[in-house]
């Protein structure tokens, strides 16, 4: 998981997300992948769902550079154990707690991450998924991809900004 996580550092420092950070984009992009990922879970898309979770790991894990967090703290919010659930309420509780952080103060984002990566965790161990596969589907799709960052958003080839 290390690996992947710097493989992740150096992908977004190379777009220059990191260095022209926004606060606020990344957030919303975190609340953008968990919605998909839980999209394609009640849309019953099981085989979509490993690289889902592993975008979800990519924005949670530039969250985390941003704030100024090193690789092996992000790891150790990696490890952090699964709270047992079912998967239609873990994604909807990720969803509430990235909303209900975004509107609050910079420091509390320490305890969105945290949350937010325990329960991505949980949806793992629920579906009987490897965290770390999906990471590395997200981290090869990234690594392929291409385009620009403005503002601290990164605006894929064909996409308009």
């Amino acid at each position: 998981m290390k690996q992947l996580i710097e493989r992740v550092k150096h992908w977004s420092e190379s777009k220059g997300i990191i260095e022209s950070a926004n606060l606020q984009a990344q957030l919303a992009y975190v609340l953008f992948e968990t919605c998909e990922a839980w999209q394609e879970y009640v849309k019953q898309r099981y085989d979509r769902l490993p690289c889902e979770i592993g975008d979800v790991y990519v924005t949670l894990i530039n969250l985390s550079l941003i704030i100024g967090l090193d690789v092996d703290e992000i790891l150790d919010y990696t490890q952090m154990p699964p709270v047992e659930d079912n998967v239609g309420d873990l994604f909807q509780r990720l969803a509430q707690t990235i909303i209900t952080r975004k509107a609050q103060r910079y420091a509390d984002v320490y305890t969105c991450i945290g949350s937010s990566f325990q329960l991505i965790a949980s949806v793992c161990n629920v579906l009987d998924i490897e965290p770390g596969d999906c990471l590395e589907q997200a981290v090869d799709k990234i690594e392929r991809r291409t385009g620009r960052t403005v503002d601290g958003v990164f605006i894929k080839d064909g996409e308009h900004g």
